[in-house]
């Protein structure tokens, strides 16, 4: 981009149109890449005006004035605004819908959708991330109250990242009173995204009181 020099720090006006205020000689003079202009510099009120169209002409732009509008146009050199850059739209996350079912002793999970999210962000969080999202509904069938922690499970990717249950998950797991369902997301923040075709997924199993086992452990493909 041409830029303007000048002796003095100057305001533009546009196209020699008549401004209101006190006009005083002034002695500056007007360069524009290093040649002078012969335009007089203005003093009004204080501040220092050169025409729009010199300028603008000597940095090699077209000026164009509409009157019906009343509106200026300048066009630089070799500007294309119709190829200005349009920044890229977001990827989209990938869902796929599964009916996929684990247990653990008397816990239930159901995984209704895996999402591969691009720019998953829970609310409060600072800032989106990349994501694995396991969409589950987990269920106490029994009257005891068992814990089971489907959200500190992890996942292993096709492109071998291990990864743990993200703090972004929803409270799926933990402790479950009798008969309870809980329902949310299970998230997982990976690096690389867009190279998943397949995955595993893998928690410890249910457990009683005093950390008694429930339940075997449980993985899925």
């Amino acid at each position: 981009m041409k830029k303007i020099t000048a002796a003095a720090v100057l305001a533009v006006t546009a196209l020699g149109s008549a401004a209101v205020g006190v006009y005083a000689a002034s002695d500056l003079k007007l360069f524009v890449n290093g040649k002078p202009s012969p335009s007089v510099v203005e003093n009004i009120n204080g501040s220092s005006y050169v025409p729009l169209r010199a300028v603008a002409e000597m940095l090699g732009a077209e000026v164009k004035w509409n009157g019906d509008s009343r509106t200026i146009h300048i066009d630089a050199k070799d500007a294309h605004p119709e190829e200005a850059s349009v920044p890229a739209a977001p990827a989209e996350a990938k869902t796929f819908a599964t009916s996929i079912a684990v247990s653990s002793g008397p816990m239930r999970m159901q995984i209704s959708k895996v999402i591969l999210d691009p720019a998953y962000k829970k609310e409060g969080a600072p800032a989106p991330m990349k994501a694995v999202v396991l969409e589950v509904k987990v269920e106490n069938t029994s009257d005891e109250r068992l814990t089971w922690q489907v959200g500190n499970g992890k996942v292993i990717t096709n492109t071998q990242e291990q990864i743990n249950g993200s703090a972004a998950s929803d409270p799926v797991g933990g402790e479950f009173n009798g008969k309870v369902i809980k329902t949310g997301k299970i998230v997982f923040e990976v690096e690389n995204l867009d190279g998943i075709t397949s995955l595993q997924y893998f928690a410890e199993g249910a457990y009683k009181e005093g950390y008694n086992p429930a339940g075997a452990n449980i993985t899925w493909k």
